[in-house]
């Protein structure tokens, strides 16, 4: 009698984001490095905007794409801004709905696929956070980008160098061993 060769599903990176979705708002846990840059992400945007305010962000409409939990949403929620959050992980979706409300703030959150997402605004800020090194089209992604974007809007990205090292340590390290 043969035995069978058990394999180990193959995990989908939605299913390691589902996996610690409860996690998002742990300063300490598994999404700390994204609380440690989200000071400087928001200093930035700030910086790009030429605003420097307390409600610095009045009127901006702003779409953060793969939002996860809503780590940048909501500061620049809480700075003014109309936030639209889209992720492709349901429960991301849900625990940013969840923390938003602790914070009595108003923010838009959609579970969807940027590519397959509809709007009737255009948005003066885009962000696509440690995103684009997931995408398999980035020209497809950019050009939905400019669809959405207004005339005089900007859009941010942020994501790890395509080089050997940073695919090694930040990616597959990362997802293979550290999960």
């Amino acid at each position: 009698m043969k035995s069978k060769k058990i394999t180990e599903p193959k995990i989908s990176q939605e299913d390691i984001f589902e996996k610690f979705s409860f996690d998002w708002w742990n300063t300490k846990g598994k999404f700390k490095a994204l609380h440690t840059y989200n000071f400087v992400r928001v200093d930035f945007i700030k910086k790009s905007l030429k605003r420097n305010s307390l409600d610095c962000l009045k009127n901006i409409k702003v779409l953060d794409i793969g939002c996860g939990g809503g780590i940048l949403c909501e500061p620049l929620t809480r700075l003014g801004a109309e936030v639209t959050g889209i992720d492709t992980s349901k429960k991301a979706i849900r625990t940013a709905r969840a923390h938003s409300k602790l914070g009595n703030l108003k923010i838009k959150y959609l579970n969807t696929d940027f590519l397959n997402f509809k709007s009737s605004q255009k948005y003066d800020v885009i962000t696509a956070m440690e995103v684009l090194e997931h995408v398999e089209d980035l020209n497809l992604v950019i050009n939905n980008i400019k669809k959405n974007l207004n005339k005089n809007g900007i859009f941010i990205g942020s994501t790890i160098n395509k080089t050997l090292s940073s695919y090694i340590f930040a990616i597959w390290i990362a997802e293979n061993i550290m999960k």
